[in-house]
């Protein structure tokens, strides 16, 4: 009992359970991020489709803009 109470204490510091807490935030954050980038690939998203004169109308604007 006297070991395990030892081994329990020398491991229970503050600095250890930080950094217990530090890695459990990471997995998190992994686990989340996993989520959100299924997510997007479920969304099966593309660009709009658009016809040549309305390209020709945004290329004139963008030149607009530039100048």
């Amino acid at each position: 009992m006297k070991a395990y109470e030892e081994c329990i204490g020398a491991t229970s510091t503050g600095r250890r359970l930080g950094m217990l807490f530090r890695r459990r935030q990471r997995e998190r954050s992994v686990d989340r991020i996993s989520i959100i980038l299924d997510t997007l690939e479920g969304l099966e998203m593309s660009y709009p489709k658009t016809t040549d004169e309305r390209r020709q109308e945004l290329l004139e604007i963008r030149k607009q803009l530039t100048n």
